[in-house]
């Protein structure tokens, strides 16, 4: 067995790589949708901003639930900035 048949699963092309290769592709939505939108269809446009606001907010939401009750309050600022960062310009 060769070095990279021994780390097949490792890598880029681990399953632990696929939801870093998902949020960098969502991550570039809105720069997307910033160049090309004069050229999009609106249903397309739609579509892609429903996309990216719904991972986005799923993402907060997800940093949300981790917090314990107790630390809600001193991570405001951070939770809110997480859902700013969710608005398309």
């Amino acid at each position: 067995m060769t070095e990279l048949e021994k780390h097949r699963d490792e890598g880029f092309e681990s399953a632990a790589m696929l939801p870093k290769g998902f949020s960098f592709m969502i991550g570039l939505i809105p720069s997307y949708l910033k160049r090309c939108r004069e050229d999009l269809p609106r249903a397309h446009y739609g579509r892609l901003a429903k996309l990216y606001y719904c991972c986005r907010l799923t993402a907060a939401l997800s940093y949300v639930d981790l917090l314990d009750d107790e630390y809600v309050e001193e991570n405001a600022g951070s939770i809110n900035r997480r859902i700013d960062g969710s608005k398309l310009g």
